[in-house]
């Protein structure tokens, strides 16, 4: 293994941090922008949302939204810059840091599917840790979510085969069934059971249809640490 790939929400940062920015920041501002209440807005901006859809590529980037919305960029990069340091600065996992030790040994990257403006803020955070991340990789760049075309062009941008890389992720689907379809070794990281010693039942059930089982589960970077590490 030469390389430590890691995905962002419920790896590295808690879920639903991004919610704020889609559901919360930018009503906030269309409302101001447009002179509408703040439950008007609301109802018309996850409308729009809704008459696009996550099957559209153009429903995860913010860029797109801002100017359907005819809001300024410096708008948005004020927002971007409210979410890294108000809650992307507090939204990190607090065994993150333990990366850095990962991170002499290994190349770590990161692999996910949030958008390039969103992955850069939260890369930022994590450089803070001392953790060396050797690049960032965002579906939405080559505009589609974590596939088997994704990964592989992981592979070869990084210049190493298949099975070569690991990546750690919480979805079993995008994070587990579709890395190790192309060879790649693969880890679930599942946040929910993190100090639960009885976590097993829950783990079961997220990856119930899958022919992998318990031994590829992790709960904490420390957990993934000591199982490649030893």
């Amino acid at each position: 293994m030469k390389v430590v790939s890691l995905d962002l929400d419920g790896t590295i940062f808690k879920k639903g941090l991004d919610d704020i920015f889609w559901n919360r920041l930018i009503p906030e501002l269309v409302a101001r922008e447009k002179g509408m209440s703040m439950d008007e807005a609301v109802r018309w901006v996850i409308k729009e949302y809704d008459s696009i859809g996550p099957n559209d590529i153009r429903w995860y980037i913010p860029e797109y939204w801002f100017s359907r919305f005819g809001l300024a960029d410096t708008l948005l990069d004020h927002l971007l810059n409210v979410m890294e340091e108000q809650y992307y600065a507090n939204g990190m996992y607090d065994d993150v840091p333990l990366l850095a030790e990962m991170s002499k040994r290994y190349k770590v990257i990161i692999s996910t599917c949030n958008p390039p403006a969103m992955a850069k803020k939260k890369l930022s955070i994590i450089k803070r840790s001392n953790v060396s991340v050797d690049a960032l990789f965002s579906s939405i760049s080559y505009n589609m979510v974590k596939s088997k075309e994704f990964y592989s062009i992981i592979c070869k941008e990084m210049n190493v085969n298949a099975q070569s890389i690991l990546h750690v992720g919480d979805d079993p689907i995008q994070d587990l069934k579709v890395p190790r379809s192309i060879g790649m070794q693969a880890i679930l990281m599942d946040r929910r059971c993190e100090g639960n010693h009885n976590g097993e039942v829950l783990i079961n059930k997220s990856i119930s249809n899958m022919d992998d089982g318990v031994e590829c589960i992790v709960r904490s970077i420390k957990e993934l640490i000591d199982m490649i590490m030893q």
